[in-house]
């Protein structure tokens, strides 16, 4: 039986010509990313920004159905399995995955998550969705700042990230800094 998988490519991986290998062998190449970190020790106007009142952490499973609903509203797929895989996580491992949306009345507007990754000094944000609507109005930020104050709450030192073009300058304006490029390989069919 034929398992689809994705190979995580990384710009410094050996050979150099790895990513012209795969293509060469029917993988599907997706949208670059920027591999992004951040030192939390020297994130001072992170740390300490005013958080914003709609700004919520997200602990039970109609709140993960919220950001899923708003993930699929944004990229037009279906997040179905992300949404249990997180619901999963949380209730397995409640210390290790943070979740947050912002809201305007009963709607989510903006959403994103962090996974405290044990035993080592990094967590890593994944999400940060914000309806278009409501974009250019610092939701991004805020909801990268209660993330940064969960980590350096918790003792991690450093945020990770793999950045879409979208959300890279934002992210470099609040300190981030970039180590690399990835790019997700999907598997031939």
């Amino acid at each position: 039986m034929k398992q689809p998988f994705e190979w995580k490519l990384f710009s410094y991986d050996s050979p150099s010509n790895l990513k012209s290998i795969l293509l060469d062998e029917g993988f599907e190449e997706e949208e670059e990313e920027a591999l992004l970190v951040l030192d939390v020790r020297n994130a001072a106007s992170l740390l300490y920004m005013e958080e914003q009142e709609q700004l919520v952490e997200v602990d039970d499973e109609h709140g993960v159905s919220d950001i899923i609903s708003l993930m699929d509203d944004i990229w037009g797929e279906d997040h179905s399995a992300l949404g249990k895989r997180l619901w999963r996580d949380k209730q397995a491992h409640p210390d290790h995955l943070y979740l947050y949306g912002i809201y305007d009345g009963e709607e989510l507007i903006s959403g994103a998550w962090m996974y405290l990754e044990e035993g080592t000094s990094f967590a890593s944000l994944w999400g940060g969705a914000t309806r278009p609507s409501y974009r250019g109005r610092g939701l991004y930020k805020d909801l990268i700042a209660a993330r940064a104050k969960k980590a350096a709450e918790k003792g991690y030192i450093f945020l990770t990230v793999d950045a879409r073009p979208m959300s890279r300058p934002i992210l470099e304006k609040n300190g981030f800094q970039c180590l690399a490029y990835t790019y997700a390989m999907q598997s031939p069919k």
